[in-house]
């Protein structure tokens, strides 16, 4: 695959596993790949090629595969990214996923989504406020709900978790301050804590 100039100006492509099982080998780019595609088929890459070039995010010129601006923006936000966040949600309707990149280049949002695929936004707001906006979306007012969020700086990782009980009982625990007991608090010191524990990182 080739590559040319990078269009920041695309908001948002919608991927299937495959495509980007694809473009995370061709990139070879095996965090990345592990922890998006965990839990996915192995062996689809060809799948994946295949379809970026029947939707047209990818075209054939010379018997080399290019890459459309919305496939090259997605490249630059994944292979490019100096911290990887992992959130998880638990709640009574299911578990959500959101994988966030944040680079010099691009951030990235990757979503999950019905029928193995993902939906892939450029941020605007730093992390901080993103990672607040997942969990603040999620903090359902009584539980059960949990919530994981993990962020990767070179070989540096945060993490902090907030659960709800029945009661409505909101408990924070981090890696930077009571890593193994969380400490109950009110759902706006939740947030809070999450604003300044990730809102340091770059």
């Amino acid at each position: 695959m080739t590559t040319d100039q990078v269009d920041t100006g695309v908001d948002r492509v919608v991927l299937t596993f495959a495509e980007m099982a694809f473009l995370l080998s061709v990139r070879q780019a095996p965090v990345v790949r592990t922890q998006v595609l965990a839990g996915y088929p192995e062996g689809v890459e060809a799948a994946g090629e295949s379809s970026l070039l029947a939707r047209g995010l990818c075209e054939m010129r010379e018997r080399a595969v290019v890459p459309g601006q919305e496939v090259l923006t997605v490249l630059a936000g994944l292979t490019t990214a100096t911290t990887r966040v992992r959130a998880v949600a638990w709640t009574e309707s299911g578990m959500r996923f959101a994988h966030l990149f944040f680079g010099p280049h691009v951030a990235l949002a990757v979503l999950p989504f019905a029928g193995m695929r993902f939906d892939v936004r450029v941020l605007g707001a730093p992390l901080g406020e993103q990672v607040i906006g997942f969990v603040d979306a999620h903090l359902a007012p009584t539980g059960p709900v949990a919530i994981l969020v993990e962020a990767t700086t070179g070989e540096s990782t945060t993490s902090m978790s907030v659960t709800v009980d029945e009661s409505g009982d909101v408990t924070v625990s981090d890696s930077q301050h009571s890593p193994d007991r969380g400490a109950p608090v009110p759902r706006a010191a939740a947030l809070d804590r999450m604003a300044q524990v990730f809102g340091m990182l770059p």
